[in-house]
């Protein structure tokens, strides 16, 4: 990083000319430039400069990224290169992304396709991006944001225009002079108010988080809306402007009641299991955690999401829309998927143990269990027998036997987890089947779990035994998605046959719940 002189820039672009100029933000102007770093040795460095607007107030939030970025070094957040601290116009200087920003690549509209020439690599209109180049993109993008919050930093400006890309599409975060160290508020939240701001608040329209209009306050979660929106914008092709509503709108249902694979533009080709596991972490019903839920309480922890995106781009084309991964599992849920049992005049929908078993999935994954170990087992036992024959082979099947035992634990921490994620999405079906049962005294039932069941076993009747395994399963839910694991240990599911059991019997029980009111 090199403190380089204003007129060793000025020179690289031809006096800041528009020959050099790449594009124009709030805070500065944008140059293309190429620096002779070591021209006996290695060719011009080429850069964008960032040159400030207004050098008179830029000046302290220059020193402010350059400390920023040099604490918070990763490798999809825009590395700084060099910087200029003349108070004529103080500058910073970043590599020259040649795959231009996310923002152009999702448009392609003639502005776009300008701005994308500017940047010397492209000749002719690139391929639209496909579902998996987006998803990863954002996917990068995000575990960039996440450590800028492990520094104790939020960003408040995370959307497309601020992704950059490589020719190979690798993206980096950038436009961190937003990015500001957070205090820490009461019950140790990391927050920040917009009034620590010189300018007041800072976000743009359709990625900023409601939260931050109404309270003035930034922190992960309100970063994590713009995740969530942009993730959005990148599913539908639609503009980040009141998206969430237009599409309501559009389909003249709540966000939450249209098919997840009717809000995705048909034009990417995305499965529709994978939309049914993309949409929902964006926005799911009130009750669920989501990124963008209007409740701060009920926003999913991005690194959950992150999780969830890097299962679907491993297997999402290929698997059949069971669950993936705790974070896209526990969202997942589409409308056609979930149980409607009880409706206007629909029969009581009969749900028996074993169709339980199929619908949650623990056949599908006992049997691709088996085949991981039908196939890795012999290879191992193979391996470390002929090791072991060998003279003098005793570190290698030492070696064998160490790496058998990691696979096994792995394989074992995965079978637990999956036997988590069928544990909350069976407690979430359940509460929705009883939420229809009772549902004339919906607005008197308490949004918090613990007392809701209890509401519908003291207000409205809810049977004893229904009532304890609802209990129980909270239970589990919790573990799960708290990722409590001791408490997993001490009181979650012993195995996927008493799951199986306790879920099977609360089907009964709600089933013949329904029909004792008349449901059926």
């Amino acid at each position: 990083m090199h403190n380089w002189e204003l007129s060793v820039l000025s020179e690289a672009t031809q006096g800041f000319s528009d020959a050099c100029f790449i594009g124009r933000g709030g805070c500065a102007i944008v140059y293309r430039a190429e620096l002779p770093v070591a021209p006996a040795i290695t060719p011009a460095l080429a850069v964008v400069v960032k040159k400030a607007i207004y050098p008179e107030a830029d000046h302290h939030e220059l020193d402010c990224e350059v400390d920023l970025l040099k604490r918070c070094q990763h490798e999809h957040l825009l590395p700084l290169v060099g910087y200029c601290r003349s108070l004529e116009a103080p500058c910073l200087l970043f590599p020259l992304m040649r795959g231009g920003s996310f923002e152009c690549r999702l448009r392609l509209g003639e502005d776009e396709l300008a701005s994308l020439y500017r940047l010397g690599h492209f000749t002719s209109p690139p391929k639209p991006l496909t579902w998996r180049q987006r998803l990863r993109i954002v996917l990068q993008a995000s575990e960039a944001l996440l450590h800028l919050h492990s520094m104790g930093c939020v960003h408040r400006d995370f959307k497309p225009a601020n992704i950059l890309l490589e020719v190979n599409l690798d993206a980096k975060l950038s436009d961190t002079g937003f990015a500001k160290a957070a205090s820490t508020a009461g019950g140790g939240r990391s927050v920040m108010h917009a009034s620590m701001t010189g300018r007041g608040s800072v976000h743009t329209t359709g990625y900023g988080d409601p939260l931050i209009v109404s309270t003035g306050e930034y922190s992960a979660k309100t970063d994590s809306y713009a995740v969530g929106i942009t993730l959005l914008v990148c599913l539908t092709n639609r503009s980040a402007e009141g998206i969430l509503d237009a599409i309501a709108d559009d389909h003249d249902k709540d966000f939450d009641e249209i098919e997840p694979a009717a809000v995705v533009d048909a034009s990417l080709g995305c499965p529709a299991h994978v939309a049914a596991a993309l949409v929902p972490l964006v926005r799911a019903t009130e009750r669920e955690v989501s990124l963008c839920n209007e409740s701060k309480r009920k926003r999913i922890d991005l690194v959950r999401v992150t999780q969830a995106i890097h299962t679907i781009l491993e297997k999402g084309a290929s698997t059949s829309g069971a669950a993936t991964s705790e974070a896209a599992t526990s969202q997942a849920a589409t409308a056609s998927e979930r149980p409607t049992a009880f409706g206007a005049g629909a029969a009581v929908v009969t749900h028996s143990i074993r169709a339980w078993a199929s619908r949650l999935g623990f056949d599908s994954a006992r049997r691709a269990d088996e085949a991981r170990e039908a196939a890795v087992a012999p290879t191992a036992a193979a391996e470390g027998e002929a090791s072991a024959s060998q003279p003098g082979s005793s570190d290698a099947s030492k070696l064998v036997r160490k790496l058998g035992r990691a696979a096994a634990q792995d394989e074992e921490a995965a079978k637990t987890r999956r036997l988590q994620q069928k544990a909350s999405e069976g407690f979430r079906h359940l509460m929705d089947q009883v939420a229809h049962v009772y549902a004339a005294r919906a607005a008197e039932a308490p949004a918090d779990f613990i007392a809701r069941i209890d509401f519908w076993r003291d207000a409205c009747g809810l049977p004893a035994a229904l009532h304890e395994r609802l209990h129980r399963l909270r239970i589990w839910r919790n573990a799960s998605e708290h990722g409590d694991e001791e408490r997993w240990r001490r009181e979650g599911a012993r195995d996927e046959a008493q799951l199986v059991e306790v879920l099977g019997r609360c089907a009964e029980l709600v089933e013949r719940l329904g029909v004792g009111r008349g449901l059926a």
